[in-house]
């Protein structure tokens, strides 16, 4: 997808979820267009939602942890795609390999 699809993508999805609130695969949706976007503090909170309505959602605990890591909360990042990994997210690993790499040495993982 391209950034403008992402950003239709996320419009949709708030107009849905006006409508359908209690939809946490769509919050989920939401979280990830916002997140590509670069809108990560609207990710955290798409995420959250998510996992408020999914309290065992690996990918919206990994979603949270991806959103507050660019926000400057890089332990709390981490903290939250370990508990994903461990929760059974099978890319939490290699996005935790990501972030640990881009603490280190303050610049994105080369992928």
């Amino acid at each position: 997808m391209q950034n403008a699809e992402y950003q239709q993508a996320a419009i949709l999805l708030e107009r849905y979820l006006q409508v359908k609130p209690a939809n946490a695969e769509a919050w989920r949706m939401k979280g990830f267009t916002d997140f590509q976007n670069g809108n990560y503090a609207l990710s955290e909170a798409a995420n959250a939602q998510a996992l408020s309505l999914n309290p065992s959602d690996s990918y919206a605990t990994k979603g949270i942890g991806l959103a507050v890591f660019p926000q400057g909360k890089m332990d709390e990042g981490i903290k939250l795609v370990e508990k994903a990994a461990q929760m059974g997210d099978p890319d939490a690993a290699k996005e935790l390999e990501a972030l640990k790499y881009e603490q280190k040495y303050g610049r994105p993982y080369p992928r």
